[in-house]
């Protein structure tokens, strides 16, 4: 099923290596309740809802192709009402508007909705057209309950300050061993760098067949 997904087409605005990884965490994590800002067109909210049992997805419009996409188990609510919802989420993806003050507050209502055992991945991270990603991530920390605990080619996942590496612990052997085609890993600094730009569509899905 997920590697049917990665020969859509619908996959190319879509890093493949932060895909990867996307997957690779929650196959191991298995979220019961999910929540992503920012669908679009449901690339990655097709994996969230395989590996949850529970997913809620927000925007300010759903486009018609995203209705192309057979979710589980997947309710799209629009932004302007994700104040009513009362859920507590284990994951929470951030991909949304990336302006600063939209960032601020999609992290900070990650936050209203979050737990101890919470981790928010934020995407776009490095990427240098969405500046206010960074510096919004970058504030957000300086005052709230979570701290860094995986950064990748262009994606931070935040975990709650009372846990111990966890995000770094859950996928190191993923990281080292199934996607050391793809990446290198740093264990004392839980950094990875991509490298999956050197292989080509096909490579890329003749090796992804032994990741998962």
């Amino acid at each position: 099923m997920i590697l049917d997904i990665f020969k859509s087409h619908r996959y190319k605005s879509k890093t493949f290596i932060d895909v990867v990884v996307l997957n690779a965490f929650l196959e191991k994590f298995c979220p019961d309740k999910s929540l992503e800002i920012g669908v679009l067109y449901g690339e990655t909210l097709v994996f969230i809802d395989h590996h949850s049992r529970q997913t809620v997805g927000v925007d300010i419009k759903f486009p018609k192709r995203l209705k192309d996409n057979k979710f589980k188990n997947v309710r799209l609510i629009h932004a302007k009402d994700k104040s009513k919802e009362k859920n507590i989420y284990d994951f929470i993806h951030i991909d949304g508007d990336h302006s600063y003050d939209s960032c601020l507050e999609d992290l900070m209502y990650a936050q209203s909705r979050s737990s101890a055992k919470t981790i928010i991945l934020i995407d776009d991270y490095f990427n240098p057209d969405f500046v206010g990603v960074q510096d919004a991530t970058k504030r957000f920390l300086e005052h709230s309950k979570f701290k860094v605990g995986l950064i990748g080619h262009n994606q931070i996942f935040l975990e709650h300050i009372e846990n111990k590496n966890f995000v770094n612990n859950l996928l190191k052997n993923a990281l080292q061993n199934n996607l050391k085609h793809f990446c290198k890993y740093d264990y004392n600094t839980a950094k990875y760098q991509d490298y999956s730009g050197q292989l080509n569509k096909q490579s890329k899905l003749r090796i992804l067949e032994h990741c998962l």
